[in-house]
């Protein structure tokens, strides 16, 4: 399973709160993207995450294209750099939704 968590360099500061948050609440087997195109801002990265950083940031849309080209999977999930998951996934439900996505071809 991958995870895009969409942000932009000057959001560094929250990316740590995201982690904690991730690391709390959903103890699932995935990788996680961090697309935040801009200013070079890796130091700050959680570790374990991949950084996806293209240069400048344009727009929304294109850095969100820029961050679809790096990841190698038809099917991920895409999130937001300033969501709290405040509750324990389940992860089971999130595999046999991508299970039954895969199998039908369905793009949501």
């Amino acid at each position: 399973m991958k995870i895009l968590i969409s942000s932009y360099a000057k959001a560094y500061d929250i990316w740590p709160i995201t982690d904690y948050f991730l690391s709390k609440n959903f103890d699932c087997d995935v990788e996680f993207y961090l697309g935040a195109n801009g200013e070079d801002k890796k130091v700050f990265v959680p570790n374990g995450w991949k950084y996806i950083n293209k240069g400048k940031d344009v727009s929304f849309s294109k850095s969100l294209n820029d961050y679809l080209e790096e990841i190698d999977d038809e099917y991920f999930i895409l999130m937001l750099d300033d969501f709290a998951i405040l509750e324990p996934v389940d992860c089971s439900l999130i595999k046999k939704l991508l299970i039954l996505l895969k199998k039908k071809k369905v793009f949501i």
